[in-house]
């Protein structure tokens, strides 16, 4: 049976600690195909995204400098005749297969689909493995060499490799996902009245739409390059957190803070859960006079040790 080395633990080891940093699906399918061939020693890698019910597929290669418009369009034609994706379709076994397993060299080297793409790329031997996915999307990272074999040793390395890559590309794809969701999240809130603030439990700022840093900067004096409040929002904030802890008359519903500047107001509210928070800005015109500032909407709390603090105290 055969075994990895402990030379091949730690380079394995390594490969699977950088892929796990990648949260950004383009930069996991450049960076799987080229840091294989530090593993597996190969004369071209290729990761590939392919829809077999359409023949297209999307091909990212190492060394992309051999990728062209010709070659990919052969390989979209042809493809369904490869007999590692033939047996992949056949048994959603994703284990990394060699040619050989299914082939002869001289059956290879007859095939169409040697002669009319992998002769000029001077291919004869290949290992590659698939990524779970859903259909009818397939996932398929390919090794490729002109002179001799892939080892057990090697396919070893590439099984053990196989549920890491699977679960960064998800991870990856999950990241990018996210990224989306808050851009039109960020969009949407920038077409309505709200500005929007996010906190880590430690009180710095995890995310802030544009629109309320410009409310931030034009009330507060707030450095966009900053990651914290400005210091009376910041006071304010941690007080409204301490009478939500304190359960001080919960009959009332927290005041908001309330800015007033030249017949405008900014209305800043805090919602709080499991020691995050966030924060919700809202501009009115017709603003309140400036010793109104930071008083309650509402009537006057009954909890005067806990009253919001006012700038400068």
């Amino acid at each position: 049976m055969e075994r990895l080395s402990a030379r091949d633990f730690r380079l394995v080891g390594d490969f699977i600690a950088d892929v796990y940093r990648l949260d950004d699906v383009d930069a996991f399918r450049r960076h799987s195909a080229a840091a294989l061939t530090k593993l597996i020693p190969s004369d071209m890698t290729s990761y590939n995204e392919m829809n077999p019910r359409l023949g297209v597929s999307v091909n990212w290669l190492d060394p992309p400098e051999i990728d062209t418009p010709v070659r990919a369009q052969v390989w979209q034609d042809h493809m369904h005749e490869h007999p590692i994706l033939r047996h992949y379709l056949q048994t959603k076994t994703g284990h990394a297969c060699r040619i050989s397993d299914f082939i002869s060299q001289r059956q290879f080297r007859e095939s169409t689909l040697y002669n009319e793409l992998y002769r000029g790329f001077d291919v004869r031997y290949q290992l590659a493995t698939h990524l779970p996915t859903l259909p009818p999307l397939v996932i398929a990272l390919a090794l490729h060499r002109g002179r001799h074999d892939f080892s057990e040793r090697e396919r070893l390395i590439l099984n053990v490799l196989r549920p890491h890559l699977e679960r960064a590309y998800h991870n990856a794809q999950t990241v990018n996902q996210i990224r989306r969701d808050v851009r039109s999240l960020t969009e949407a809130l920038e077409e309505s009245k709200w500005g929007v603030v996010t906190l880590t439990e430690r009180g710095r700022i995890r995310l802030v739409t544009p629109q309320a840093g410009r409310w931030l900067k034009e009330y507060f004096g707030w450095q966009a390059q900053r990651r914290e409040l400005p210091l009376d929002l910041q006071r304010w904030a941690t007080a409204q957190n301490s009478k939500m802890d304190r359960r001080c008359d919960l009959t009332r519903r927290p005041a908001p803070l309330v800015v007033p500047r030249e017949g405008r107001e900014l209305r800043v509210r805090l919602l709080a859960n499991a020691g995050r928070c966030t924060l919700l800005f809202e501009e009115r015109y017709g603003a309140r006079s400036p010793e109104a500032f930071c008083r309650p909407a509402g009537p006057r709390s009954q909890c005067s040790r806990n009253r919001c603090p006012r700038l400068g105290d």
